[in-house]
């Protein structure tokens, strides 16, 4: 019995390393295998070939997140250890490279760092344990689903646990050598975020650093999952209306929103890379969108030729995204080659190892978003059908009821430029 289990352990790996390369497809190329085609007996069920194409594609996504959450944990608890060994360090030599600082409460400081780690493990092995049971119920998507929510709960969750209480009132690391005439005491990073408090700007800093951690990975990644979703969905479903629409919304949003955060990394920084690097992004999605984004809106029959095309348009979005994000990647590595890295001088280095969690955080988040929103986007395509052909008379009404306030909005406009130019 044990052998046929570890025989099924390295089967189901090996499928998944095979399998692996549907992260990079479009879901209408993903090919559904002879196991998947007799597990929805699809012989008989033709019309789900196309939801199956997503759930194979959904399982290998879910199955790449978990290696990046074991990471995540492990960062986690080796920061800990870091910022620990750095506390009791401070604490009884006062000195921290060509930093000198002192501890206003080592007890309290201590402990409100090491709750936060706490937390911060715990959360994230709760969202390893949810993976898990969705993992386990991938065949299930109606099953799964509310696991993979629950995650997005956690997530959310814990940034309003942690950061709703004024931690400042609880966490003193202050400067030993205050100069307060000047501040060309050498103790001081050259960054200007450090001298907002002589007192208290290393501690926030550190908050403001792991405030950043949390937040990033969860905002940033958002609404590209979103655009993602809406583009990729369109080409399983080009009847649809709606999706392709989102496609539009999720790109402003992100702007708005998401896009507007990664100023503050910007402000970290200071520097023009890294505001180039930013507005690189930002353009290409206004680019792909003002292509692209009419033809993912409109309705498109099944044929293979429209279909094939819906299929080119998407690649080329993604091709427009991966240029701006090659040029991002030269404009950082210049900037790496060329300045002082902050990250590597003063209190930052309490976060060497953050820097990374941060990257692995927001590599599943990518992956985690798309998923989330694939799924709400299939149950809310699903749902709408249903009250439609539930409602369809009350619908018709509404419809009908809709496009007269259309005709009349219009016509409205048109009068009222007709009587400006007539005043004229």
């Amino acid at each position: 019995m044990t052998f046929n289990r570890i025989c099924a352990i390295i089967y189901n790996m090996l499928d998944y390393l095979s399998n692996i390369r549907f992260l990079f497809y479009n879901f209408n190329e993903i090919k559904v295998d002879l196991v998947e085609y007799n597990n929805y007996n699809l012989a008989m069920n033709d019309h789900l070939l196309n939801p199956v194409k997503y759930f194979i594609w959904r399982k290998v996504a879910l199955a790449s997140i978990f290696p990046f959450i074991i990471t995540d944990i492990v960062l986690n608890m080796l920061s800990y250890y870091q910022i620990k060994t750095h506390i009791n360090f401070v604490n009884t030599s006062n000195i921290f490279g060509n930093l000198q600082y002192t501890l206003n409460d080592y007890t309290e400081t201590f402990s409100l760092i090491q709750t936060y780690y706490i937390a911060t493990t715990i959360f994230i092995c709760v969202k390893l344990i949810l993976l898990l049971i969705g993992l386990y119920n991938k065949n299930n998507w109606t099953n799964s689903q509310p696991y993979i929510f629950g995650m997005l709960a956690m997530n959310t969750l814990l940034i309003y646990l942690i950061f709703s209480n004024p931690l400042m009132n609880y966490l003193k690391i202050l400067n030993k050598n205050i100069n307060t005439t000047n501040n060309t005491d050498i103790s001081y990073t050259k960054h200007p975020m450090f001298h907002i408090n002589n007192n208290e700007s290393y501690s926030f800093m550190y908050l403001f650093l792991n405030f950043l951690k949390e937040l990033l990975p969860l905002t940033i990644p958002l609404f590209l999952g979103l655009i993602w979703a809406s583009r990729n969905l369109k080409t399983l479903f080009p009847n649809d209306l709606i999706i392709g629409h989102l496609y539009k919304y999720g790109v402003y949003l992100f702007i708005i929103t998401s896009g507007t955060i990664l100023l503050i990394l910007n402000q970290i920084f200071y520097n023009y890379l890294i505001s180039i690097s930013i507005i690189f992004f930002n353009i290409a999605l206004i680019i792909g969108l003002y292509m692209y984004g009419k033809i993912f809106q409109i309705y498109h029959d099944d044929s293979v030729d429209n279909i094939n095309e819906l299929i080119q348009y998407n690649f080329n979005v993604e091709f427009i995204k991966n240029v701006a994000l090659m040029l991002i990647c030269i404009c950082n590595l210049i900037y790496a080659l060329e300045f002082n890295l902050n990250i590597v001088n003063g209190i930052y280095q309490f976060h060497s190892l953050d820097m990374w969690q941060l990257a692995i955080r927001y590599i599943y988040n990518i992956l985690f978003y798309r998923v989330i929103f694939c799924d709400l986007l299939f149950e809310f395509m699903i749902n709408h059908e249903k009250y439609k052909k539930l409602l369809t008379n009350e619908i018709k009404d509404y419809s009908d009821k809709m496009n007269t306030i259309n005709d009349s909005l219009y016509m409205h406009s048109v009068n009222l430029n007709n009587n400006y130019y007539n005043t004229f």
